[in-house]
């Protein structure tokens, strides 16, 4: 089996598209957020976080200095060891014992507020930064994403036309692959039938009685239409040998047909017009726009398409009851765009020099171009030949198969 080969590459855009909607939002969020941003209100905070922050650290080498205060103050209390039991018991020793502990107990509370200044310091360093940060992005803010704008649109665009390759290719492999299956279900059939003949093949080998191995012979004819097990097999190998080989043919097939269309990056069709309103194999049959009719709706579920007429479609419509203007064709063709080449001028000249600009421009016409051979739509073999049978046109390397 082929699997489809778009299924990756959408999957890929998608994936890529996805990343252009989340960097769209980022942008738009940027935006509101500069277009509410008040730079001078940002000065503002700054400059008051910074006197916050003055008066904090004045506080802060405030406190150092009574608790380096205290220190010395405990330094000095002429305190004796209490390795001397006659210490112990000392009113004037108890006494300063005491004052040490209340001097102690004062430089804690000293820490304890050391600790509350630094920690209000880092809090309000880090929103100073955050605030500095915040003024400077503000100042250095690209509004504009100059790519995104073009590339959103162009992605989506890619992933709607590789949708419609997909689409395309999905609907010439659904045909091959139920063929596959039905070769599948028909090869299992074999298979089994195949196993139960060996079954009674090999039941005959360990049979001696020639009633029994009648029975045999007629239980697999009754079950099978084959009297004989050992010619059954022989018919089911004959018969798989066939379909598997049908099977494989069928598979290359739809793997051959699935790269032709994948290889083929064709993005827009350009119909010589006029040689489509002739049916037959002399090309004389004049049809009108009947087979466009039906064609163009189908290209255009997968290429974008162009349609280019010669002046004498106007009269030869007109000739046969089609009183159509190039207003009313563009009309009924629309969303493809029509071309009625000038007065005196014929259309192919104008075809092959729009189709070669551009390398993902297919040409279909029944016409060879042979007199064209130095452009590059023929060069690069960017023609397509439509077959028209009776009232039926084929198109095989679109996948195109349709009556009119």
């Amino acid at each position: 089996m082929a699997d489809n080969p778009f299924e990756g590459d959408l999957k890929k855009a998608n994936a890529a598209l996805q990343d252009l909607y989340r960097r769209r939002d980022k942008l738009q969020k940027e935006r509101s957020w500069y277009q509410n941003t008040d730079p001078s209100v940002l000065v503002d905070i700054i400059q008051s976080l910074e006197a916050k922050q003055k008066e904090s650290e004045d506080e802060r080498q405030g406190v150092i200095a009574q608790i380096n205060g205290i220190q010395e103050e405990i330094s000095r209390l002429p305190i004796r060891s209490m390795f001397n039991p006659v210490n112990w018991f000392n009113a004037e020793q108890r006494n300063l014992r005491r004052q040490r502990k209340t001097l102690l107990g004062t430089e804690n509370g000293f820490r304890q507020q050391l600790r509350d200044i630094d920690k209000r310091l880092v809090s309000i360093r880090e929103e100073i930064r955050s605030k500095t940060d915040e003024l400077q992005r503000y100042h250095t803010f690209e509004r504009d994403d100059k790519e995104l704008p073009s590339q959103i649109p162009e992605k989506e665009k890619e992933i709607s036309r590789l949708q419609k390759r997909k689409n395309q290719i999905d609907r010439m492999q659904k045909p091959i692959i139920v063929q596959i299956e039905k070769y599948d279900a028909e090869i299992n059939e074999l298979q089994r039938k195949k196993r139960k003949a060996q079954g009674y093949e090999s039941h005959l080998g360990r049979t001696k009685g020639r009633s029994e191995r009648t029975k045999i012979h007629k239980a697999c004819e009754s079950e099978f239409g084959v009297y004989s097990p050992s010619k059954l097999i022989e018919r089911c190998d004959t018969d798989l040998d066939r379909l598997e080989r049908g099977k494989q043919k069928t598979e290359k097939r739809l793997r051959d047909d699935t790269q032709i269309l994948y290889s083929q990056d064709i993005r827009e069709v350009v119909i010589d017009g006029n040689n489509l309103c002739y049916a037959g194999d002399n090309k004389k049959e004049f049809v009108g726009l009947v087979i466009l009719d039906k064609l163009v709706p189908l290209l255009l579920e997968a290429y974008d398409v162009t349609i280019f007429f010669d002046p004498g479609i106007r009269y030869q419509l007109n000739r046969h009851q089609q009183k159509l203007n190039e207003q009313t064709i563009e009309n009924r063709f629309a969303p493809a765009i029509v071309h009625i080449t000038p007065e005196g001028r014929g259309a192919d000249a104008t075809i092959v020099k729009y189709a070669s600009d551009d390398k993902h421009m297919y040409v279909l016409s029944r016409d060879r171009f042979e007199d064209f051979r130095e452009y590059p739509v023929f060069k690069e073999k960017r023609l397509i030949q439509p077959e028209i049978i009776k009232s039926k046109l084929i198109i095989n390397d679109l996948d195109v198969d349709l009556r009119f």
